[in-house]
């Protein structure tokens, strides 16, 4: 499984750079959908969100996110993972939480990011979504939060652009469902991020953080559902 889906990333590179996006898409769903059987499904993608601020606390801030799901591609000359590849997905209204649990920065190394009301549509029709009990109803369900930190102690990433020039590394995983019609609909798994938040200045502690209107997150990251 794992040699047929990286030849199908290689297909899905090449495709789109030719600027055929929808064969890329046709592959990449009709493949979702052929290991819609196995045991376990593994997929590597990258998003690239955008977002405004949604609330600030005592020792937190909060943005609500959104933007494109793309797959991931490796360039064959360096092994390097791309970022450039089709299209498959969106996430929307995604609400990121940032808590800093010591005093000042870049050497804080007690951080902690939360989340609520993530949802990512796949173009197939499959809708992810967190993992997490629901308040509402009596029994008490599966609840698998993000857990995940800043790594403002790394530094920030040498050579960012743009409007958010300022990145550092943020990791964590948690757990995910699918609903819809699609491949994944039904299933249960894990979602972990590597990559990082991007901001406008450099901050220099949490009232610089809560200043920012607005902000950035770039990540590569793993699905791995049954």
């Amino acid at each position: 499984m794992k040699r047929a889906f990286a030849a199908l990333l290689l297909v899905c590179a090449t495709a789109a750079s030719a600027g055929v996006l929808d064969t890329a898409l046709d592959l990449l769903l009709r493949s979702l959908r052929s290991f819609a059987g196995a045991e376990t499904l593994k997929y590597s993608l990258h998003y690239q969100l955008e977002g405004e601020r949604v609330g600030t606390g005592a020792d937190w801030v909060g943005w609500r996110l959104s933007g494109p799901v793309r797959v991931a591609t490796v360039d064959e000359g360096s092994a390097l993972w791309r970022t450039d590849g089709p299209v498959v997905g969106q996430v929307t209204d995604w609400e990121l939480r940032l808590r800093l649990l010591s005093s000042g920065l870049p050497d804080n190394t007690q951080t902690e990011l939360t989340s609520s009301g993530f949802r990512l549509e796949l173009d197939d029709g499959s809708v992810l979504t967190e993992l997490v009990d629901d308040p509402a109803t009596l029994a008490p369900e599966t609840d698998i939060p993000l857990q995940g930190r800043m790594l403002f102690e790394l530094g920030p990433i040498p050579g960012a652009g743009g409007p958010y020039p300022v990145r550092y590394r943020a990791t964590g995983c948690m757990g995910v469902e699918g609903s819809g019609a699609g491949a994944l609909a039904g299933k249960r798994g894990a979602l972990c991020i590597g990559g990082s938040l991007g901001f406008p200045g450099v901050p220099r502690g949490l009232a610089d953080l809560q200043e920012y209107g607005r902000m950035a997150a770039e990540s590569g990251f793993t699905l791995v559902m049954h």
